[in-house]
Parts: C-alpha cells; structure tokens; sequence
C-alpha cells in the first residue's frame, strides 16, 4: 500500500505542479484584469488634464 497520493498514476508532486501552475497563472491573469479594467478611463482622463 503506497502513502503517497496518486493522479494517473503520477506522484503527488507532479500531479500539483500539472494541476498548480495553470491554476496560478490562470489567477493572476484574472486578477490582472479585475485591476486594470478602469486603465483607460484613467488614460483619458490624465491626456485631458495636460
């Protein structure tokens, strides 16, 4: 009987860095959107104070 976790037959590490990187990068883009949804607004706004 093995203790560590299996996915398709591969180890627990590689089944989370297979799973967790994506999921990480797929994070971060998201977050990057939610951040920069007003950027243009605010572009237009600093181009009218000039």
């Amino acid at each position: 009987m093995c203790i560590v976790p299996h996915m398709f037959g591969l180890p627990a590490f590689t089944t989370a860095v297979i799973f967790g990187i994506p999921a990480a990068w797929a994070a971060y883009t998201l977050i990057f959107v939610w951040a920069s949804r007003n950027w243009s607004r605010e572009d237009a706004k600093e181009a009218g104070e000039q």
